[in-house]
């Protein structure tokens, strides 16, 4: 690459400026701008180490020049918020660089404070910030740092870390596991404990006593907790301070993001914005195909209406029955309409080869725009499916594969008696009660900071 270094740019510009005055000597006017300006950053076709699978990638190109770079004139910096991904090759950059009022180009060193003037055709090092000057024919010049980032991590890997380990669940049967946006509330069929979020370095027992199924009969509502235990619906919001007061539901589904739903006193599904009053809800099938074991109720916000839910009731009928498949219900939820959906049940038949496992300890979750599921590998019914692992629900609940891409923590065992919820920062969290270990979890993309892209100053 020919690069001309300038040791002196005003020097330069105003030999051309006395050259074009001896040469004019016609009626032609030059017109020399003042203000100057970085306008436009682009870049071209670049190499590219394009993971193929966990253990192998693959060397070609990638066009960026569908990343945009925004400008922030005031800050004078020039970057990308798309990131772009891992493996693309930065080191040798063809980019496209525009200013104002045909501004003279320059690039400062790296190593040294040395400028060379840029051309469209030189390849240049973006693997860190560089110094681009734009300069006026005047010889001033406005300077920009223009950052060229590069995702570090790959964007769809979830991955885990070890919380701690709370050595108490070992000792107990069955547990779930509820985030409020800055506590952790852990539920077990003996005992309650709480953390903060979304560290969830200490954990202390709640001194509250619930009875042996309250673990099963709670939900999260407006970062209260909403126990149910010995006939009276309990919340706090911090595991230490709890209001009590009497109830006619007889068991606590779970909860949207404004309403609580249970069963009541006979067996239907009814709702509650506050836990005091409750409304029957409607549905299309019998009450014979609501679940009664294992039940998730989770809600997903709808991406064309951020007021409406897409909820989903899952779990497995009585054992008994031998089922092979969960029951699913869903329903959307409008709270800024007066009209009530009716919950609908998703049939199962031979046009759908994918169906809800009924899956021992199922449990669900709204997770990345999905439906996300984890359960033992043995059925209710006795039958062993397979490996363990999660299943997603790309539309809405009809159909669930197992997701490769998944994957459940390192350590983690298998899954007979676990716990597993989400959080704000779109992290999942299980407890293992084999171990005692508590895990966090997030999808890396989940978790990128999004940069300002509009500047009006």
């Amino acid at each position: 690459m020919r690069k001309h270094f300038i040791y002196s740019i005003g020097g330069l510009l105003a030999c051309s400026m006395m050259l074009a005055s001896c040469l004019g000597n016609n009626d032609d006017d030059i017109t020399y701008y003042d203000d100057t300006a970085l306008t436009a950053f682009s870049l071209g076709t670049l190499k590219y180490n394009k993971r193929v699978n966990a253990d192998s990638v693959a060397s070609t190109t990638l066009d960026c020049s569908s990343y945009k770079f925004y400008i922030d004139q005031q800050k004078r910096l020039v970057y990308n918020t798309d990131s772009l991904p891992v493996g693309v090759d930065v080191s040798k950059t063809v980019a496209t660089i525009s200013s104002k009022n045909s501004g003279t180009i320059v690039l400062k060193s790296i190593n040294s404070d040395s400028l060379s003037y840029w051309s469209s055709t030189d390849s240049v090092d973006f693997t860190q910030p560089r110094k681009v000057r734009i300069y006026n024919h005047n010889g001033e010049y406005r300077e920009y740092t223009v950052s060229v980032n590069v995702h570090k991590q790959y964007g769809d890997t979830l991955t885990w870390s070890n919380m701690g380990t709370l050595n108490a669940l070992t000792a107990y049967s069955g547990m779930r596991i509820y985030a409020t946006a800055d506590r952790l509330f852990l539920l077990t069929n003996a005992a309650g404990f709480t953390a903060s979020r979304p560290s969830a370095a200490n954990w202390s027992q709640m001194e509250q006593q619930l009875d042996a199924s309250a673990y099963i009969n709670s939900a999260v509502l407006n970062d209260t907790l909403y126990v149910l235990s010995g006939g009276r619906l309990l919340r706090t919001s911090d595991g230490q301070s709890w209001k009590s007061e009497s109830t006619q539901i007889k068991r606590l589904l779970g909860a949207s993001k404004t309403k609580l739903y249970a069963f009541d006193a006979d067996g239907n599904i009814a709702s509650s914005s506050d836990g005091a009053t409750w409304t029957a809800e409607k549905y299309d099938a019998s009450t014979a195909w609501l679940p009664a074991n294992d039940i998730s109720l989770c809600a997903q916000q709808l991406q064309t209406n951020e007021d409406s839910y897409r909820l989903l009731l899952c779990g497995n009928r009585d054992y008994a029955q031998g089922d092979s498949t969960a029951v699913v219900w869903g329903k959307i939820e409008e709270p800024s309409t007066m009209q009530t959906q009716a919950w609908s049940l998703f049939n199962w038949d031979v046009t759908n080869p994918y169906p809800l496992h009924a899956l021992s300890n199922l449990q669900v979750v709204a997770y990345d725009g999905m439906f996300v599921a984890l359960g033992s590998s043995t059925m209710t019914n006795g039958t062993n499916w397979g490996a363990t692992g999660f299943y997603r629900s790309a539309d809405n609940g009809i159909t669930w594969q197992r997701d490769t891409t998944m994957a459940l923590p390192s350590g983690f065992s298998s899954p007979k008696n676990f716990a597993i919820t989400t959080d704000k920062d779109h992290y999942l969290w299980i407890a293992d009660a084999t171990t005692g270990i508590i895990w966090r979890g997030r999808i890396n993309r989940l978790g990128w900071a999004e940069e300002q892209k509009a500047f009006t100053k």
